[in-house]
């Protein structure tokens, strides 16, 4: 299967359905203390420290900038003014393991038309498998 293949039902439509799968907590960090110095515990979580929460704040920040085609950031924006396409971001947290990312990215066939995360990390591998990246 060609990727212009599994671009082609992106291209068609209106509205591109993202998933973009992201750390955003630690799966297997269970308590307060193991939190500590790792990332943030709240209400019961080890949540990603600010600074890579950073990361999937700009990619929210460039779907909307897109949508808006909002130039400001990125002048390149400007060349795709008259584009119908609208980005729909769903985020999704893999938690840094394997079985919360899976779980996360649940049934892609579900109007899912691109997914986006990590290139390199624990859970690339087994992600890439499911989504038939290679």
């Amino acid at each position: 299967m060609s990727v212009f293949s599994l671009l082609l039902p992106a291209l068609v439509a209106v509205d591109v359905k993202l998933a973009g799968l992201f750390m955003l907590s630690y799966e297997e960090v269970t308590t307060a203390d193991s939190c500590a110095g790792v990332g943030d515990w709240v209400d019961g979580t080890c949540w990603e420290i600010e600074q890579m929460q950073a990361v999937v704040a700009s990619a929210l920040l460039a779907v909307s900038d897109f949508n808006a085609r909002n130039v400001s950031a990125l002048p390149a924006l400007g060349t795709v003014s008259a584009c119908d396409k609208q980005l729909r971001l769903r985020l999704l947290d893999s938690g840094g393991t394997v079985p919360k990312s899976v779980q996360a990215l649940g049934d892609l066939s579900s109007g899912t038309d691109v997914v986006i995360g990590p290139g390199r990390s624990s859970v690339s591998f087994h992600t890439a498998a499911i989504t038939g990246a290679y």
